[in-house]
């Protein structure tokens, strides 16, 4: 596969309504009561007979395969977009062999993980990534907007799941350049464009900042308390600073050698994703062999569980 092979990992909650403490996966009591693990099984059920067309942003998802037991549900689901033609060809005569329609939609592979305890305040959820290529954005949007209906009284929230090993690794990179592009320029420069009448359909305005060679901005030994708070809260850095009306806040920094941007205002983008390219098989079809993608990421279901606090250590 020319791609790599990652394993996003993100944490699942649930929360009461309007309430800032997650409780109990099983939050609901008695034997019938509802647990996320029990909601997210019947969605992902219902997905896997009708599939989910976000016709809004043209973009399908598909469970194809489904397996579950009593606190894990894993298996693979199908993503991808459609509303343009595109040709396929032949990679070896470059002829033609179909010409995809609008309503087509070439969709791509990928194996998922839960791991839901009822007993536990978080859960876990595990995503492969095939190169830029994952599905999660659209399998929470399912989940989330089901559960709510569902549920009236709760809400589900998912956040990255970060190993503190990358998250010391990214901490201690040093940051060589800041895009920032905002909705709101300085007041002196509000007058001036006042001035030019652009100020009632004014868009955004970007300002970069290149450090200087062979510097940076700042490394482990320097690095500010704002961006510490970012990495380590799951929190974007419109939370942090809601006045300062970013759209972007890209840096650009150094990761185990190489030189890496991730958005500030997006939680999901900062961290690296944990690459098993390396570790699974590749099947004749040119997708990860299941059973060897499955194991990795029990390995890091595992790791994960005990270090976020969801299996004690003794347990391990």
């Amino acid at each position: 596969m020319a791609h790599n092979i990652s394993l996003a990992t993100y944490t699942v909650e649930v929360h009461p309504l309007r309430k800032s403490e997650a409780t109990y996966l099983k939050f609901q009591e008695g034997d019938s009561g509802a647990s996320v693990r029990s909601a997210i099984l019947a969605q992902l059920q219902k997905m896997a007979i009708d599939g989910v067309n976000h016709a809004d942003e043209k973009r399908l998802i598909k469970v194809t395969q489904l397996v579950s037991d009593a606190s894990d549900m894993w298996g693979l689901l199908e993503r991808g977009e459609y509303g343009a033609e595109a040709p396929i060809r032949n990679a070896d005569t470059f002829a033609q062999t179909h010409l995809q329609s609008t309503k087509e939609a070439v969709m791509n592979r990928l194996y998922f993980r839960f791991h839901l305890p009822d007993d536990a305040k978080k859960g876990l959820l595990l995503m492969q990534r095939t190169g830029p290529i994952g599905a999660y954005t659209e399998l929470r949007r399912v989940l989330e907007e089901r559960f709510r209906k569902a549920y009236d009284t709760h809400r589900l929230r998912f956040a990255r799941a970060v190993h503190p090993d990358i998250l010391k690794e990214v901490l201690a990179g040093k940051v060589y350049e800041l895009k920032i592009v905002t909705y709101k320029p300085s007041a002196d420069l509000v007058n001036y464009i006042k001035g030019k009448g652009a100020a009632k359909n004014m868009g955004t305005i970007t300002i970069t900042a290149t450090a200087q060679p062979d510097k940076a901005f700042w490394d482990s030994d320097s690095t500010p308390a704002w961006y510490k708070k970012v990495l380590t809260s799951n929190k974007s850095i419109t939370e942090l600073f809601p006045d300062d009306n970013f759209k972007s806040f890209r840096l650009t920094t150094d990761y185990k050698g190489q030189q890496r941007s991730f958005d500030l205002t997006k939680p999901e983008d900062i961290f690296p994703y944990q690459r098993v390219s390396d570790d699974v098989k590749i099947a004749a079809d040119g997708h990860p062999d299941f059973d060897s993608i499955d194991a990795e990421a029990i390995t890091i279901r595992d790791d994960l569980a005990v270090r976020i606090g969801i299996t004690p250590e003794n347990d391990k």
